[in-house]
């Protein structure tokens, strides 16, 4: 309390509130970190109109209610005006907001709403001074207005710094995405400045580029060990003030993890091969042949083992019994075991080299092995289609290998993907191992791995081993084969033939690259399906290599088999700084339990639509914009959305360039999901939670639920229209009656036997209860087009884009891995569709 003003005097009283634990103290002189480092003075006058809302106003923040805190104080402005106090109390309050707030952009605004506040009353502040002169100026009230103009002045230089801090945070994070590490550094450095008390975010944040930038910049472990000490530090310093922080503890987690591999690597750099059970591997093994696989992170990372054991069941049940999983942790090999999978026990964090050595522990024991990631799936029997003839047969990534295969101007990684090898137990192929394996025992023992990365760390193994087999061949030490065609040599010495009689140590290992048509890669399945250009109705295997966010693309395209759908939809939404999932209005669902927070007792329901097309308008932006309408209508009645397969598949730019006429019937080219389009990752990890994919609809447990029309639009049009008071408890109320009455079905369809409109509907909605949900929805946001991460090839211009002013989710340049960053690299055709999905404007989004 400042000395005019004693403790019960009836003048003016400012008091100094810390927002969190305590209700009630001065500030020290160090102070502790509470949430944003809230130490904001409050105006309490017991003279000043509204005071009484404004006391309630500021209990309701000790009890950090902020919504209470921020209605109150609107209805005191309403009833009162803006007074210094009530303006000043308004600016702590949205400090506080911006407290709660997990996404940057929205910590942003509410920053910036603040320091309007505070501006505001220092204003008003300063207007009620100026009306002071002479003798006026010395009496207790002028003093007081003095101390507020001081108190508001203080409260925004606070709110300020607090704002300069999230927005150098924020350019951090986006310059991070970019792998500009030195630069994100530069900026968290100067959020760490700028904030009045130490911010946690910014530290976590410094601290994770910091291990990015010393991990792919450093020329070697001597160099990058003290700069992991460095970032092991600061974050442990933000651990400190938010205990649990999901991700600083992610953080924390990948810093240890690279501190402990830094030790392995170095206590495993003359290590060549895994001691392997070959007595147990020997009894499950069919003709000498096992099929295995590697699997760690405990129960939940089990699953895609598990899938693929399950794959193998279904579709190749011959070599179910050959199925085997070597477990890196205690809890995995549990999990694995107890789904009846033969197992064992390697505990390590160096998995750099994990798969070569286990690969050559199993050849040591003489024995044949199809080496696999996790996420592939069997679709069939992929060993009839082997060809026999040499030492590995591999899968590879390119979509033209015929023209492109070992060709030095593809990046190396194109050539084999090493997440399907088979391996013969030869001379040559246990050589061939241990020699990569020697050359490569540390992640620094290569060269930049792409541009604008940089440095000689890579841990992208198969870049590596593709690289190493294709110098092999350049310098005829290795030969390969793909159909009929043959790279390299067969034999060291060039005028050896098989007629002839020759030293078996002269014959070079070999490596057959099979057509992505029958051993497919992600976007030759889950794509292309180019598999239909070899008369095959599937390809014996798949791959999920291509495409970002692995479970979306198999369970949308069936092959996720071990699909739980009673325990699905319980749980919560997952927490990404990068990619957050959507906040819906707190009271959305004022009248019992929100469907979409995890853990619901009740069944979910759904719903689904198809879309009336308009003749004149863009085509794309009217399937996008149908789908957001769709998801705002089916949010608001409280059921997940049936993502649609209805997109026109010839608005891709890679139809033509790809083959896809020849491969997709005409039925098909109009039966599309969104993913060919715009990125999976960044949608479904920000309206996940919310929806369901399209395949679903081709599920038993889709067969088994009741469908039908709602008449969505005659039961709106009876409601009131509450859109003047949007978000208010009314409002909510209103539509959670609405819900009630659709309860009798367990997806509502839309324009299927009906004629109801979703845009329709959504304008309909919008008109009876407001905006609220929409904007929730809908948060405006730059676009980019990521040239950065696009592939180019020697001598190849830098892709060309524009930033777009769009919304959070939809991104129609990002379809990474794959995808839109491979086309024109492989075609010289440009990936061209608007990166905001042609939706922005329409959405209410413009750059300003």
């Amino acid at each position: 309390q400042p000395s005019n003003g004693a403790a019960g005097s009836p003048g003016s009283q400012m008091t100094r509130h810390a927002l969190g634990t305590t209700n009630l103290r001065s500030a020290p002189a160090e102070r502790p970190y509470i949430g944003d480092g809230l130490e904001f003075a409050l105006i309490l006058d017991a003279s000043s109109p509204g005071n009484s809302l404004n006391e309630e106003a500021v209990r309701s923040l000790q009890k950090g209610d902020t919504d209470v805190a921020l209605n109150k104080l609107q209805k005191a402005i309403k009833k009162h005006g803006k007074t210094v106090a009530l303006q000043n109390s308004v600016g702590v309050a949205l400090m506080y907001a911006a407290k709660i707030r997990k996404e940057p952009s929205q910590k942003e605004v509410f920053h910036n709403a603040a320091a309007t506040a505070f501006k505001s009353a220092v204003k008003l502040a300063k207007g009620r001074l100026k009306g002071k002169t002479g003798k006026a100026r010395k009496t207790k009230t002028s003093t007081d207005e003095e101390d507020d103009l001081e108190v508001a002045r203080a409260n925004e230089v606070l709110a300020t710094r607090h704002l300069e801090s999230s927005r150098l945070n924020r350019l951090g994070v986006e310059l991070d995405l970019q792998n500009r590490w030195e630069e994100a550094a530069e900026m968290f450095r100067a959020a760490l400045e700028a904030a009045p008390v130490f911010e946690p975010r910014a530290a976590n944040n410094l601290g994770a580029v910091i291990y990015k930038n010393a991990t792919h910049r450093s020329a070697g472990w001597s160099e990058a060990e003290p700069l992991y000490e460095q970032a092991r530090q600061l974050v442990e310093r933000a651990m400190k003030h938010m205990p649990g922080s999901t991700p600083v503890m992610k953080t924390f987690r990948e810093v240890q993890r690279l501190q402990d591999s830094l030790k392995a690597w170095r206590e495993n750099a003359d290590l060549k091969e895994l001691s392997v059970p070959e007595s147990k591997l020997r009894q499950v093994a069919v003709n000498g042949t096992l099929v295995c696989t590697w699997s760690g992170g405990g129960a939940k990372f089990s699953l895609m083992a598990i899938n693929l054991l399950e794959s193998i069941r279904r579709n190749a049940p011959r070599w179910e019994q050959a199925f085997v999983v070597m477990a890196l942790d205690k809890e995995t090999e549990l999990a694995l075991s107890g789904n009846g999978v033969t197992t064992w026990l390697y505990e390590t964090v160096d998995i750099y080299m994990t798969r070569w050595r286990l690969l050559a522990g199993i050849l040591a024991a003489d024995l044949k092995v199809l080496l696999l990631d996790t996420d592939v799936v069997f679709l069939g029997d992929p060993f009839p289609h082997f060809f026999g003839d040499a030492d590995f047969e591999v899968m590879t990534d390119h979509l033209f290998p015929s023209r492109d295969l070992w060709d030095s101007k593809w990046r190396d990684e194109e050539h084999i993907n090493t997440g399907f090898m088979f391996a013969r137990s030869t001379a040559t192929s246990r050589a061939l191992v241990r020699d990569f394996i020697t050359a490569h025992h540390s992640p620094w023992a290569s060269e930049a791995p792409s541009p604008g990365v940089g440095g000689s760390y890579d841990l992208f193994d198969q870049r590596i081993f593709a690289r190493f087999v294709r110098r092999l061949i350049e310098d005829g030490l290795c030969v390969s084969f793909y159909e009929e065609k043959v790279y390299g040599q067969r034999y060291r010495d060039a005028s050896s033939s098989d007629e002839d009689a020759f030293d078996p140590s002269l014959l070079n290992p070999s490596v057959r690259v099979h057509d992505p048509e029958v051993i497919a890669h992600g976007a030759s399945f889950f794509w292309l399906r180019s598999h239909r250009s070899r008369g095959l109705q599937n390809p014996p295997v798949a791959h999920a290599n291509f495409g970002r966010h692995k479970l979306y693309f198999m369970r949308d395209r069936g092959v996720w088999y071990t699909e739980n759908f009673t325990e699905r939809f319980k749980d919560p939404p997952q927490f990404d700084e990068y990619f957050p999932a959507a906040t819906l209005p707190k009271n959305l669902f004022l009248d019992g339990e929100d469907p979409f927070a995890g853990g619901s007792s009740m069944p979910p329901k759904f719903l689904r639509y198809r879309l009336r097309m308009v003749d004149d308008a863009d085509e794309l932006a009217q399937h996008f914009l149908a789908l957001t309408a769709a998801l705002e209508v089916s949010v608001a009645l409280g059921r997940r959305l049936i993502l649609p397969d209805s997109f026109n598949c010839r608005l891709q730019p890679t139809w033509e360039p790809y083959r896809m006429s020849s491969t997709f019937t005409s039925e098909e080219s109009s039966r599309c999901t969104f993913d060919f389009f715009a990125d999976a990752q960044g949608f479904v990890k920000r309206f996940g939670h919310l929806l369901v994919e399209a395949g679903f609809a081709q599920s038993d447990y889709f067969r088994s639920l009741s469908a039908e029309p709602a008449a969505l639009s005659v039961q709106l049009q009876s409601l009131s229209n509450l859109s003047q008071k949007p978000g208010g408890e009314k409002a909510f109320l209103e539509l959670a009656v609405l819900r009630h009455s659709l309860e009798g079905a367990d997806v509502i369809e839309i324009g299927f036997d009906d004629e109801e409109d979703v845009l329709e509907l959504r304008n309909l909605l919008r008109q009876k209860f407001g905006t609220t949900l929409g904007k929730a929805l809908w948060q405006c946001a730059w676009v980019d087009f990521e040239g950065w991460f696009y592939a180019t090839r020697p001598g190849q211009a830098e892709p060309v884009g524009e930033r777009a002013c769009g919304v959070r989710g939809l991104d129609c340049c990002s379809v990474y891995h794959g995808w839109a960053e491979k086309l024109e690299y492989f075609t010289d055709v440009r990936w061209s569709l608007p990166c905001d999905c042609g939706v922005g404007a329409a959405l209410g989004c413009v750059a300003r």
